[in-house]
C-alpha cells in the first residue's frame, strides 16, 4: 500500500499561501482563462431542437479544445489533493488564520463562504447542483445511477486523461459515453478555474492591504515558460554574453574576456556566426603603416559601394570607384557613428586620418579581399 505523506507538516500559514498563490497564478496564466472562455464554458448549456419532421436533437455547448480542458484540470489539480499544502481547505485556514472575517469586507467574506460551499457540495458530495445523467434502457429501467456532472468530471480527468483504474462511483461513470464525461469535465474545470482565480485576486486584494502576508517572490516566480523566457531575456540584457571557439574549455571562476578566443556577442557578431561570407574586418595603420586597430565588421555589397557595419562603432561606406583607384582613392568615402558608443566612433575616425591608413579584409564572389586605403582627408562623419 502506497504511504500518504502530508506535505504541509511544518509549513506555516504564509508558506502556504505563497505556494498557493504561484499555483493559482499558473491557472490564471491558462490560455482559456486569460481569452475569458472560462465564462462561457463554466455553466453548461444544451440546446434542444425538434424540426418538422419531429426529429429531436440535442447540441452542447462545450469547449472543443480538449487539450485546454486537459491542460487546464492538470493545473487544477494539486487544489483537491489532501496531502498538497495547497488542498484547498488548507488554503482557506491559511486565509482565516491572518485575516479574521471581522476585518474584511462584505464581499471579501461572501468569496471565501462562497469558495468553501462550491467545495463542499461540488468537490467533496459532487451534487447534481447543475445536471445529472442517467442511462435507461428500452424497457425505462435504470441502467446505470443518477450520475452528477461534478462525479462525471472526476470520472474523464482520473480514468480518461489520467488514470486507467475505474473504481466505485467513476467506474460505474465509465458505463456512460466519453462525450458525457468529457461535457461534464469541460464546464466543471471552467467552474473550478473561475473559483480559483477569484480565491487569488482576494488573496492578491488582501495581501496588498497588509492583511495577509504572502512572500513576494510567490508574486514575481515565472509560472510559464513565456514568463521564465522574458525573465532569462532580461538577465541576459542586464549583463553580457560571450561566444568562444569550439571546444574552448571555460575554467570555473574565469572572467569570460580573459579567456582567449572570447568574444562579447553582439548582433554583428551572432550574424557573422550565421553568415561567415559576411565576416570582415576594418584596420587602422599608422604613418609607418603598422596596424594600430582592428574592429570586427559585416560587409554588404551592391552594385555601387561596400557597406561596413562595424561593432559598437558605426557604418562605413566605400564607393566601388573608391576601391579601384591605385593610390589615394578619388571615389566617396563616409562614415555614420553609432550614437551609442561616440568616443569609440571618434578614436575610429582618428586613427584612420591622413597621414594614415585605412585597411580592409572582406569577401567577395567567395574570394577573400584584401586592401589598404591612404586617405585624402579625413572621413566624412555622420550620427545615426
Amino acid at each position: 500500500m502506497a504511504k500518504t505523506t502530508n506535505k504541509t507538516s511544518g509549513l506555516s500559514s504564509e508558506e502556504i499561501l505563497g505556494r498557493f498563490v504561484v499555483r493559482a497564478r499558473r491557472v490564471e496564466d491558462h490560455s482559456l482563462v486569460k481569452s475569458g472562455d472560462i465564462e462561457r464554458y463554466a455553466t453548461p448549456k444544451m440546446t434542444f431542437s425538434v424540426n418538422e419532421a419531429g426529429n429531436a436533437s440535442i447540441q452542447h455547448h462545450v469547449c472543443a479544445d480538449e487539450e485546454s480542458i486537459e491542460s487546464l484540470a492538470t493545473r487544477l489539480r494539486p487544489f483537491i489533493v489532501k496531502s498538497e499544502p495547497i488542498y484547498l481547505p488548507k488554503i482557506l485556514d491559511a486565509i482565516c488564520a491572518q485575516a479574521p472575517s471581522e476585518s474584511l469586507s462584505e464581499n471579501e467574506d461572501e468569496i471565501l463562504k462562497t469558495t468553501k460551499s462550491w467545495f463542499s457540495h461540488r468537490y467533496e458530495e459532487k451534487d447534481s447542483e447543475r445536471y445529472g445523467v442517467q442511462l435507461i434502457g428500452k424497457d425505462g429501467e435504470p441502467l446505470t445511477d443518477l450520475l452528477s456532472d461534478a462525479l462525471l468530471a472526476e470520472a474523464w480527468i482520473y480514468t480518461d486523461a489520467v488514470h486507467a483504474d475505474p473504481k466505485g462511483e467513476k467506474a460505474e461513470a465509465q458505463k456512460l459515453s466519453y462525450s458525457d464525461r468529457y461535457r461534464a469535465a469541460s464546464s466543471y474545470s471552467c467552474e473550478f478555474a473561475s473559483v480559483i482565480v477569484n480565491l487569488l485576486n482576494l488573496v492578491r486584494s488582501l495581501s496588498e492591504r497588509s492583511l495577509l502576508k504572502v512572500p513576494d517572490s510567490s508574486w514575481s516566480e515565472p509560472v510559464s515558460y513565456a514568463e521564465a523566457e522574458k525573465n532569462d531575456q532580461e538577465q541576459i540584457i542586464a549583463g553580457s554574453a560571450y561566444v568562444f571557439p569550439l571546444g574552448t574549455e571555460i575554467p570555473a571562476g574565469a572572467n569570460p574576456e580573459d579567456i582567449p578566443g572570447a568574444r562579447k556577442a553582439t548582433p554583428a557578431v551572432m550574424y557573422r556566426l550565421q553568415h561567415p561570407e559576411s565576416a570582415a574586418a576594418v584596420m587602422s595603420f599608422d604613418v609607418d603603416r603598422k596596424q594600430t586597430g582592428r574592429y570586427e565588421a559585416i560587409c554588404s555589397i551592391d552594385d555601387e559601394s561596400l557597406v561596413f557595419h562595424i561593432d559598437d562603432i558605426g557604418d562605413l561606406v566605400i564607393s566601388k570607384e573608391a576601391m579601384v583607384q591605385r593610390g589615394r582613392p578619388i571615389g566617396s568615402i563616409s562614415f555614420t557613428a553609432s550614437e551609442s558608443h561616440p568616443s569609440e566612433a571618434h578614436d575610429f575616425l582618428s586613427s584612420t586620418a591622413p597621414p594614415n591608413a585605412l585597411g580592409l579584409e572582406f569577401i567577395s564572389g567567395s574570394k577573400p579581399i584584401a586592401a589598404l586605403l591612404e586617405l585624402s582627408k579625413s572621413i566624412e562623419s555622420a550620427s545615426k
